[in-house]
């Protein structure tokens, strides 16, 4: 098990925004819908990254958008946790994988936020026609 926190709210929301029962995203995930319904309800605090991994597929997200911040309250607008202490926790005794994990998720944000200012610049823009 992994020391991670689901944002329960956050899933059905994204699961309602793509006009899926529980049942629907059971089927495509393969978890069960009871234990969907559970995490949803934020009745449950074990889960398995691979759990993680099939919702996240499921729903076409990254699994880093299922989880809650720590000190965050379930169903806020961004559930991501402290990747930095979460790694540090994960991997305290791995410090050469830790770093690694960390430059690649600093370069993965780096170029997240380059394409945000270039959506909103175009977005901004005047439209032709």
């Amino acid at each position: 098990m992994v020391d991670v926190v689901i944002d329960g709210p956050k899933i059905k929301s994204l699961r309602d925004s793509r006009e899926m029962s529980q049942g629907a995203l059971a089927r495509a995930s393969g978890v069960a819908q009871s234990y969907i319904s559970r995490l949803e309800g934020h009745r449950t605090s074990d889960i398995q990254l691979s759990t993680i991994n099939r919702l996240a597929r499921a729903l076409d997200v990254s699994p880093m958008e299922l989880l809650l911040e720590p000190g965050r309250e379930p169903g806020g607008d961004e559930g991501l946790p402290d990747f930095h202490m979460y790694l540090g926790r994960r991997f305290a005794n791995e410090p050469g994988v830790r770093r690694a994990l960390v430059a690649t998720y600093e370069a993965i944000r780096s170029v997240e936020e380059e394409l945000d200012q270039r959506v909103r610049r175009r977005e901004a823009e005047p439209r032709g026609g």
